[in-house]
């Protein structure tokens, strides 16, 4: 049960950057080739809060990096519901 429900955590937080990202797109999208290569095997996403980016990787090798939007309740850690801010996790 613990498995389950942390990749529903997961699947939160990747639907909520997902949102994010939609949310955040730029003149920076524009000018960069958002397209995954059709061999990419992307094994881990990582958000930097403080950067405002999202970097699929593979192997340990950034593959694409996008610019997202975050909540609007500042960088740190999600405290409740309702706070604005961006939920943390692995």
């Amino acid at each position: 049960m613990r498995h389950l429900a942390k990749w529903f955590g997961v699947v939160i937080l990747v639907v909520g950057v997902g949102i994010g990202v939609l949310a955040g797109l730029t003149e920076w999208d524009a000018r960069h080739d958002a397209t995954l290569p059709l061999n990419a095997k992307i094994d881990r996403i990582a958000v930097y809060k403080s950067r405002h980016e999202l970097v699929l990787l593979s192997n340990g090798r950034p593959i694409r990096a996008y610019q997202v939007a975050l909540g609007n309740g500042g960088l740190g850690p999600k405290m409740q519901e309702g706070d604005g801010r961006t939920p943390e996790g692995r």
